[in-house]
């Protein structure tokens, strides 16, 4: 990648045990049968179709939908299937504790295959009509729901990180749980003993990056991935990337296919990958690779999230150590844009024609502040939470979700990928996209409004259960937005590019 800022690096690996992934047969006594029929290196395995068990029975053979979402701080796995001998239901219906595993890969030996164990959360069950059904319950639905599998994740524990940045504290309650841990900043500046006084560990690492801070152009995120690392992002270095060269990745060449061994659109022909630029898009020459986008829509919660937390937030405090006004201080910040503002560029600062969005302001009571000697916390404590939700809260606002074919295992949270939308057919939309006025010459124009760098902010990878194959729909964040300005139709767009804090 062009810019190693914006490069999420695996710092260590997780050494968390996985149950052992394997079905086994009964034998007409009751004993298992110990040969395994299934193996992961199987190539037919979890390809087309998510391999799922719970306590050694399969549950896949007859899925009705299958969900694995991470767009959460842990990744959540729901599924429905249909019980086919009923021995789910006598032996293999999950008890207290029991988890279910599963198995998703790509499609040849490039990436690394998905492999994880879920707590289960809830079960349902269509009800056995004995009267019309078989009342051995075959052919009964049951729907799962889990999540990802963390021992000790809520045991509350009391400990001490003394001297340590945040970034180093979350670092070695990754080693505590068994997780990775991977970051795009190890260079913070909030030194201090941070202290989890009989907190769970998803709390205190919660409390952690809440209160995280290097400078006033970083925010920070965190989540667990499917590789179960521990993410500690700064997102501040991901959406403030105007551009980047794309990452080269190793994707299918044969499109979308039926064949399990080779994935080819036509019988024999032989399995190939291609060396190109990861760019998302839905150009007609993209089609038959995994990173043609099949479908897409943009979605919007910018009105409750301005109503949640306004457009500038005023922090007051009280430092015993400060003489002026009793003690008691204030200032205001806001939601960090980028420095280099061009023209027809939309920030996120509410109507484009207007500055009212600076009366749009939230009052936060950071509490008595230390700065001297007796302090016990890092300088910016309180005004890390507060810098943190808000930035968090304004790349939240617009979500331009995509979808694909099929699995692509080279994309992943927090990753900055350049997407290109662009308009085909000749109409109202065409002749309002792009730069200038569009000719009817056929050609595709460039959406510039919804084409550029986005952030991965999570995505679901899915079973269509029509297509019989595996699919992903990613959602995608971006804060800064160039508006097109072609055609006709009346455009509202800033004319002081100064507008709001750098």
């Amino acid at each position: 990648m062009a810019n190693p800022e914006i490069e999420i690096k695996s710092i260590t690996k997780a050494s968390i045990k996985l149950d052992p992934i394997a079905t086994f047969d009964r034998t007409k006594e009751g004993e298992f049968d110990k040969t395994v029929v299934f193996d992961v290196d199987s190539k037919k395995v979890g390809y087309k179709k998510p391999y799922i068990s719970i306590n050694g029975v399969r549950v896949d053979t007859k899925l009705i939908s299958f969900e694995l979402e991470t767009n959460g701080f842990l990744p959540v796995c729901s599924f429905s299937f249909v019980m086919t001998d009923g021995i789910f239901l006598s032996a293999g219906y999950p008890k207290d504790g029991d988890i279910f595993s599963i198995y998703i890969r790509a499609v040849g030996d490039v990436y690394k295959p998905i492999r994880m164990d879920f707590n289960i959360l809830s079960v349902g069950g269509s009800p056995i009509n004995i009267i019309e059904d078989n009342s051995d319950g075959i052919d009964q639905t049951f729907s799962v729901l889990g999540e990802c599998r963390i021992p000790g994740l809520y045991t509350q524990r009391t400990k001490a990180f003394r001297a340590k940045t945040s970034c180093e504290t979350l670092l070695e309650v990754s080693q505590d749980l068994g997780l990775g841990f991977s970051t795009n900043d190890m260079g913070l500046t909030d030194n201090m003993t941070w202290i989890c006084p009989n907190f769970s560990y998803y709390d205190f690492i919660m409390e952690v990056s809440q209160h995280s801070y290097k400078d006033d152009f970083s925010y920070y995120d965190v989540w667990v991935d499917v590789y179960y690392n521990l993410n500690f992002v700064n997102l501040g270095n991901q959406f403030s990337i105007r551009k980047m060269e794309a990452e080269n990745i190793k994707a299918l060449s044969t499109g979308r296919g039926g064949n399990l061994d080779d994935d080819s659109i036509i019988p024999g022909m032989e399995l190939g990958f291609l060396e190109i630029p990861l760019i998302f898009s839905n150009r007609d020459e993209n089609r038959g690779l995994s990173i043609f986008i099949e479908g897409y829509t943009l979605l919007s919660d910018s009105g409750q999230n301005a109503n949640k937390s306004g457009y500038v937030s005023e922090i007051q405090y009280y430092d015993s150590e400060r003489e002026e006004n009793g003690g008691y201080g204030k200032y205001e910040i806001e939601a960090i844009t980028t420095s280099d503002i061009g023209e027809n560029t939309y920030l996120q600062k509410g109507r484009s024609t207007e500055n009212l969005y600076k009366e749009e302001k939230r009052t936060i009571w950071a509490g008595s502040s230390k700065t001297g000697d007796s302090a016990t916390t890092h300088i910016n404590y309180n005004h890390a939470e507060v810098q943190n939700e808000i930035n968090i809260l304004d790349s939240m606002k617009f979500r331009l979700v995509i979808e694909f074919s099929r699995y692509l295992p080279f994309a992943y949270r927090g990753q900055v990928i350049p997407v290109e939308i662009y308009v085909k057919e000749q109409g109202k939309r065409k002749g309002n996209s792009g730069d200038g006025l569009q000719s009817n010459d056929g050609k595709p124009v460039l959406d510039k409004f919804l084409s550029g760098l986005y952030v991965i902010s999570g995505y679901e990878a899915f079973y269509d259960d029509q297509e019989r194959t595996i699919k992903q729909r990613f959602n995608l964040r971006k804060k800064t937005w160039v508006l097109n300005t072609s055609g006709n139709f009346p455009k509202y767009y800033p004319i002081d590019s100064g507008i709001g804090d750098v």
